[in-house]
């Protein structure tokens, strides 16, 4: 997961509006056990993007109200 993870913010770097990089670090912080980041980067991919499924679906698997 460490590597996935330097993968996403590197490409983040390059677009950092993309609501999917945002969901994929969500899943991967979520799973990493870091909640803290898992919500923010959750929160900034439901902010460019309210109706994303995967975000939708992630806060769900995730418990978030």
């Amino acid at each position: 997961l460490a590597a996935a993870r330097m993968h996403i913010e590197e490409a983040l770097r390059w677009d950092d509006e993309d609501p999917q990089l945002w969901t994929t670090m969500a899943e991967v912080a979520w799973l990493s056990g870091d909640a803290t980041l898992a919500a923010a980067a959750l929160e900034q991919a439901l902010e460019l993007a309210p109706d994303y499924p995967q975000a939708l679906a992630l806060r769900t698997r995730m418990g978030a109200v």
